[in-house]
């Protein structure tokens, strides 16, 4: 079996922008679908990589995949080294029971990963992050 690449060499930086990502049209959608234009991975670029001047101060890098040949399923999984990991977020919705599973899972050489839970706030609604404890 031929090894993989490392997976974080193919990420890429978010690029954040004044207008929302841009999603393609039926035309545009048609062409890919009969093979006489960009294809499907192209069109979801932009959409997968890019977001608003407001999350500017993440300076996030993703990696989207679809799953590895020969694996089942509709993704892989990646291994990471546990010191890759440094935070986890957990969005305004993320149920308590949910969130008493994650901490529970930073445990076997992920203690050192910052937990964090976002709120919305204000007139104009931003993401706050506070630290839990």
């Amino acid at each position: 079996m031929a090894e993989l690449p490392d997976h974080r060499l193919m990420a890429r930086p978010v690029t954040y922008q004044n207008t929302l990502p841009a999603i393609a049209d039926k035309q545009v959608w048609a062409r890919c679908f009969v093979g006489r234009g960009k294809n499907y991975m192209d069109l979801f670029t932009e959409y997968m990589h890019v977001k608003t001047i407001d999350w500017s101060l993440e300076r996030e890098w993703r990696l989207v995949t679809l799953k590895r040949e020969g694996d089942s399923g509709l993704y892989s999984d990646w291994g990471v080294h546990p010191r890759e990991l440094s935070g986890v977020y957990l969005g305004p919705k993320c149920l308590e029971q949910d969130q008493s599973e994650i901490l529970s899972l930073l445990s076997h050489g992920l203690e050192h990963a910052r937990v964090y839970r976002a709120s919305i706030l204000g007139a104009t609604p931003k993401f706050t992050f506070e630290p839990v404890c």
